[in-house]
């Protein structure tokens, strides 16, 4: 063998090893090639998961305000309806007051009329007995001074 066929030998050889490493570089791409997709699935997949979750929450958040809304207008219907009842009380109260202070004042004029009709009946009888009286006195002879007795 020749020096030259040993060179192409040597050739051949190290075009081999340069085969077989970059063989070795090749499959261990496409390893970490697949390795990093599947990374990437498992990425996406997350990220899916999350977007989804992110998704609920957020329509439930929005369902939550729709209630809050909702119930924040019925306590606000109830409040207005609630003052408007309290002012119909307290304006019929006032009317109930000023009818029982017109109920009352009526009652104290009859009174009063009362009182006065029973105080002039009282002077009728008054002056009705002193009639009586000096009537009785009138017709009743006079008394003689008596001095039996007293001498």
């Amino acid at each position: 063998m020749t020096e030259y066929h040993e060179k192409v030998l040597d050739l051949e050889r190290q075009l081999e090893k340069d085969r077989k490493a970059s063989t070795d570089k090749v499959n261990s791409a496409k390893s970490d090639l697949q390795r990093l997709q599947s990374e990437v699935l498992s990425e996406q997949e997350a990220l899916k998961s999350k977007r989804d979750e992110l998704a609920k929450t957020k329509q439930e958040a929005e369902e939550m305000e729709k209630r809050a809304k909702a119930a924040e207008a019925e306590t606000s219907e109830k409040a207005q309806h609630m003052e408007a009842k309290l002012k119909a009380a307290q304006a019929m109260e006032e009317k109930g007051e000023t009818a029982i202070q017109r109920e009352a004042q009526k009652q104290v004029e009859k009174l009063k009329k009362l009182i006065a009709d029973e105080k002039d009946m009282e002077d009728e009888q008054v002056e009705a007995l002193e009639q009586q009286i000096e009537e009785v006195k009138k017709s009743l002879p006079a008394e003689k001074p008596s001095f039996r007795g007293k001498l």
